[in-house]
């Protein structure tokens, strides 16, 4: 196992293989949760920043071709002292395998052809989505305090999220609070785009959580609606008597 220089520079771990550490005594690290996993809602006085977000996945279909999914989130950054950290000696190419108090992890960086290859390991450094809460524990409890990380000049300059990526935000939001509410006679909301016979509110008759669908009746009749056609931050505004902007 490797330790990280403090003063930073390169790693050479072969001939044409390059690991880049920034100088310092710490590494900020982020790593994400979903919303609806048991690790969102972890606390630790050793949490940096704490920041709502929206995780892009990227997967590969079986025949070629790739393509993405979103979910809503919430990413933790922690300042971990050098020493508390150990890099796995063996090439990574984006995904540097490395050891923190214990934990396996994977850092996802960024990585370029300079003299071979060579990884950067930046400030701060994301390992991978939806960690057991045990690790984030792990992670928090080899952290400095926020005080003490301040003071060597280890903040995190949080942006807010983009248009796009706040209504998806505020939709999984709503969905996730939603769920356990769903129950005949709840109306929802139809999503822009949609509409039964130019109604755009629904009263449920029945719900299908397995196959994530809802059995609606309008003056029309009934009809399917599947949860991708809900408006659910509409839907959950209306129900607690809520006011949605835009």
């Amino acid at each position: 196992m490797l330790n990280l220089p403090i003063e930073g520079g390169l790693l050479h771990l072969t001939t044409d293989y390059h690991i880049s550490v920034p100088e310092g005594p710490c590494l900020i690290i982020r790593a994400g949760a979903g919303l609806d996993s048991r690790a969102a809602a972890f606390t630790h006085p050793n949490v940096l920043e704490r920041e709502p977000t929206v995780h892009h996945f990227k997967h590969y279909r079986p025949g070629g071709g790739k393509y993405w999914t979103s979910k809503a989130g919430v990413n933790f950054y922690f300042a971990i002292p050098k020493e508390q950290i150990l890099l796995h000696p063996e090439p990574g190419y984006s995904y540097v395998k490395a050891q923190i108090n214990g934990q396996e992890v994977v850092f996802n960086v960024s990585g370029g052809s300079f003299d071979g290859w060579t990884d950067f390991l930046t400030n701060p450094v994301e390992i991978s989505v939806n960690h057991p809460v045990r690790v984030l524990r792990q992670l928090a409890e080899a952290a400095l305090i926020p005080k003490a990380a301040a003071s060597l000049g280890y903040s995190v300059l949080l942006k807010p999220l983009g248009e796009t990526d706040q209504h998806l935000f505020s939709e999984r939001t709503a969905r996730q609070a939603m769920l356990p509410r769903l129950a005949a006679g709840v109306t929802v909301v139809l999503a822009p785009g949609y509409d039964h016979r130019g109604a755009k509110e629904l009263r449920v008759e029945s719900v299908s959580a397995h196959q994530r669908r809802l059995c609606c009746v309008s003056s029309y009749g009934r009809v399917l609606v599947k949860y991708g056609q809900v408006s659910w931050a509409a839907t959950l505004a209306q129900l607690t008597g809520g006011v949605v902007a835009g």
